[in-house]
């Protein structure tokens, strides 16, 4: 296998696959492969992997699969174009602009790609996902979302504490996969007690599932109003998904461009120009009496709203069904959801069918979202647009 691209992404995945395959990581930053050389029992080279020369030397030739996950979206595209006319593997591409996910839905192999992976709009359906799950740490869907995995928190207010597992067993279509308990995986068998502090992973329908989670946090009430704070296109994606779906979401945009275009093109949606982390704001706009704070801020700059700021959480969690969400430098993740590495998602053998992952259904066009970005200045004066 080879992967293109050392940084967090490529980095993860190289680690990911070591262990099964002989990986080879191609980047041109010299530190970088230094770091991986001594790091990873993958053999790192220096160079460009857009070029053919740069391929060939990593045997392109016999390598089953390219994965192209350098941090520019044209430069992966170039690779995977490259490595279809020097050999037959199979190629994958990580993108964040949505418009590239929509040309290559259009026709099958298109820019050379056989599997294409939008990361910016994976982040906002796997927020929309765990926003939608009373208790979820991590949701994840298959079979075009007709199964669901979901990691449900039990609380000690759950009715499900000391249940045993077919006692608990009462929802159609749903399997009890694991029980976490601290750091053991557990495989339960029907007399498994569940127990206050663990973590369910069950497995059924879209439906079963919600109702499970609804069942296991029913002090948690459903979710309404819902604060995004960034415009950058994973904050876009979500308002407009989470929209789809019923809701009807505040989005704070700090730079003023940026919260203008986003007021423009979102009509029906409400979008503050202002630092999302002013807390005198916050309180004015009473962002700590919402039930989810999203944070989505720039790749550049993590957000600056840490989970569990008083003002976010109603000062001391006093609303059982308040959650944030915040997305960390280099890549898209919760700060209750740790992502699985690209990797593992081909231990042993790429997709057959290959399909946009996370592609939305909006009838609009979310390409516009994708080429933007939040400001990191600080502006210290408020607007809001409906």
């Amino acid at each position: 296998m080879i992967v293109v691209g050392a940084g967090e992404v490529g980095s993860s995945i190289a680690a990911s696959l070591a262990a099964a395959h002989d990986v080879t990581v191609i980047d041109r930053n010299p530190d970088r492969i230094e770091n991986l050389t001594y790091s990873q029992d993958v053999l790192a080279l220096q160079g460009d992997g857009t070029l053919l020369a740069m391929l060939r030397e990593a045997g392109i030739a016999d390598a089953d699969i390219v994965i192209a996950s350098t941090d520019d979206d044209e430069t992966n595209l170039v690779i995977c174009g490259t490595a279809a006319i020097a050999g037959n593997a199979f190629r994958i591409a990580r993108v964040r602009r949505t418009q590239y996910l929509d040309t290559w839905g259009e026709a099958e192999g298109a820019f050379g790609v056989d599997f294409m992976v939008g990361t910016d709009l994976l982040t906002a359906e796997t927020i929309v996902r765990v926003i939608g799950l009373p208790a979820a740490h991590d949701v994840d869907s298959f079979a075009d979302d007709r199964v669901r995995m979901a990691q449900l928190a039990v609380t000690e207010r759950s009715p499900i504490v000391g249940d045993t597992v077919q006692e608990t067993d009462r929802y159609e279509r749903l399997t009890l996969a694991a029980v976490l308990r601290g750091e053991e995986v557990l495989s339960p068998s029907g007399e498994t007690v569940i127990e206050a502090g663990d973590d369910s992973v069950v497995i059924g329908s879209p439906a079963s599932v919600k109702d499970f989670a609804s069942a296991l946090a029913p002090e948690v009430e459903s979710v309404g109003d819902v604060v995004i704070v960034g415009g950058s296109a994973v904050g876009a994606l979500t308002a407009c998904l989470l929209e789809e779906g019923g809701f009807r979401p505040r989005l704070i945009e700090r730079d003023a461009d940026r919260a203008r275009e986003l007021a423009e093109e979102l009509p029906r949606r409400t979008v503050m120009h202002h630092d999302g982390t002013d807390r005198d704001f916050l309180r004015r706009e009473h962002v700590d009496r919402a039930d989810v704070l999203a944070g989505a801020g720039t790749l550049a700059q993590p957000h600056a709203l840490a989970p569990g700021d008083p003002v976010a959480r109603r000062d001391g969690h006093r609303r059982p069904r308040g959650r944030d969400f915040t997305r960390a430098r280099g890549r898209g993740a919760l700060n209750s959801w740790t992502p699985k590495p690209l990797g593992q998602a081909f231990r042993s053998s790429p997709p057959t069918s290959p399909r946009p992952l996370a592609r939305c259904g909006s009838p609009t066009s979310l390409s516009q979202f994708s080429n933007s970005s939040s400001c990191t200045d600080c502006i210290s004066w408020g607007s809001r647009r409906t």
